[in-house]
């Protein structure tokens, strides 16, 4: 599966070749536009982040649930007991929190302002925001974005980076979403 969609044939993730082409196919797909934009920290709780999430009209012959998860770049933790006992393990793409934020229908856009609680003690500059289109219940991911925070900024002044322009860039990018969605499409969304 990826995207929600079935592969033909069989597939061997030793394949370099045979996972590029999976994903370079992915890439060419049609996807609905999905963007996060003004994101920022409330200037009087440092713990609520705002943002708006927008999507394009899907192509889907139903309507879209559109998500907006928080997800940590990283995270270490100290295992105690079992076989990692006594270990400090690391993690990347962390997902803290994941909102079902609204839908999208056929033939319409989707535009919201959403205001979200941070955990206590959350560094926003360990933060990314996933955006996602969904086909209702558990279908294919239609669309995806990715907000990052820039390096060095101030808690008040967090700001994204831009979309990546070359072609392996964005192949990276669209990789790293994929990622992060297969962890959301494991967890039973209500």
């Amino acid at each position: 599966m990826l995207k929600g969609e079935s592969l033909e044939g069989e597939i061997r993730i030793n394949d370099p070749q045979q996972m590029e082409k999976i994903f370079q196919q992915a890439v060419v797909t049609p996807k609905a536009p999905v963007r996060i934009s003004a994101v920022s920290l409330d200037s009087l709780s440092q713990e609520v982040l705002r943002t708006r999430a927008q999507a394009d009209a899907s192509a889907d012959r139903r309507g879209a649930d559109v998500y907006l998860a928080i997800v940590l770049d990283h995270v270490e933790s100290q295992v105690l007991r079992g076989e990692n006992g006594g270990r400090r393990l690391s993690h990347v793409a962390v997902v803290q929190q994941l909102a079902k934020i609204g839908k999208l229908q056929k033939r319409t856009t989707f535009a919201n302002d959403v205001q979200l609680k941070l955990k206590p003690g959350t560094d926003p500059k360990n933060l990314r925001l996933v955006a996602f289109v969904q086909s209702s219940g558990p279908g294919k991911v239609l669309g995806a974005a990715l907000w990052k925070a820039l390096p060095g900024k101030t808690r008040s002044d967090i700001s994204a980076r831009r979309t990546p322009s070359s072609p392996r860039s964005r192949l990276r990018a669209r990789i790293r979403i994929m990622s992060a969605l297969a962890v959301f499409r494991s967890i039973r969304l209500t």
